[in-house]
């Protein structure tokens, strides 16, 4: 946190206060030279070590949007709602598609809860039943 206060504080010092469109980072950066920047940063205003950059993990999307398997035989899709409703003729619209999607990948029934999670409609002695609520 030191050094991020550091980099606003030479920012703020150094930064064009002129012309409003020349007073981003990019452009003192871009107009000094990253060496100017450093040094000046080492010097006047972050008296701590800088460190190299680190590898980090890569990102994972968690993007449920779309036809999932769960395990063998069983799926889910994700649909994106506005705040959260499905209900009433879109929700019997949509219920039709998917069963209509689901007969062409030769799977049961489908029933839908409240967090609008597809559960075949007859559990085999192998699935749970869907929770409550």
């Amino acid at each position: 946190l030191d050094v991020v206060q550091a980099i606003l504080a030479l920012q703020r010092d150094h930064g064009d206060r002129e012309v409003r469109k020349h007073a981003r980072m990019k452009y003192l950066l871009h107009d000094k030279g990253i060496q100017w920047f450093r040094d000046t940063l080492c010097r006047d205003y972050f008296t701590g070590e800088l460190k190299g950059l680190r590898n980090e993990p890569k990102a994972k999307l968690l993007d449920y949007l779309g036809w999932h398997r769960q395990k063998a035989g069983l799926w889910f899709v994700g649909l994106p709602l506005l705040c959260g409703r499905l209900e009433g003729e879109l929700k019997r619209g949509l219920r039709q598609r998917v069963e209509q999607s689901a007969k062409h990948c030769q799977t049961s029934a489908l029933t839908f809860r409240k967090r609008q999670r597809p559960w075949p409609a007859t559990p085999s002695p192998a699935q749970p039943s869907p929770p409550a609520g």
